[in-house]
């Protein structure tokens, strides 16, 4: 059809050159697509089903679940039925994310909710959503949110402040 396209195009006006070129560009990239097909070369990254979506969010709630001792790739991978590399496609293409890095996120926020809510100290937090090291949660909490722990503390200890007087 391109070639079609192509010899039956009436080369009369100024932008047919960028016509031409654009389809003969298409026909490049079609026998390209036909060559890797003969060859039995398909893209890396098939597009995810509907299954595989359950399953990645499947996999977001098992570490969300599971923050204090969660699953490693391979294990996560095997429970919700995906191989690892599709998971870890899924996941940045689902959650914008690797798992690691959702799991980084899903810790920070529940620390702050633990901080911003009195329910725990900074260190406590921080032990409860499995960091070791004060000054590495610390640095990883002021990066996501843009102010350190101790602060949050503050501003959710003045923000509930009226609510104890009533």
């Amino acid at each position: 059809m391109c070639a079609y396209q192509v010899l039956t195009a009436a080369v009369d006006t100024p932008d047919d050159p960028l016509f031409m070129e654009a389809k003969a560009l298409e026909l490049v990239a079609r026998q390209l697509r036909r060559l890797e097909r003969i060859a039995g070369i398909y893209p890396r990254q098939s597009p995810l089903s509907i299954s595989d979506m359950d399953q990645i969010m499947l996999a977001a709630e098992i570490l969300k679940k599971e923050m204090d001792n969660p699953p490693g790739g391979v294990d996560l991978a095997r429970r919700v039925g995906l191989n690892y590399n599709k998971l870890l496609h899924g996941f940045k293409k689902i959650l914008l994310l690797t798992p690691a890095g959702y799991l980084c996120v899903v810790r920070l926020q529940k620390a702050y909710d633990l901080i911003a809510g009195r329910d725990l100290n900074v260190t406590q937090a921080a032990s409860t959503v499995g960091y070791a090291s004060l000054s590495h949660f610390t640095k990883s909490f002021r990066k996501a949110f843009g102010i350190t722990p101790k602060a949050c503390a503050t501003a959710g200890k003045l923000k509930r402040s009226p609510d104890k007087k009533k």
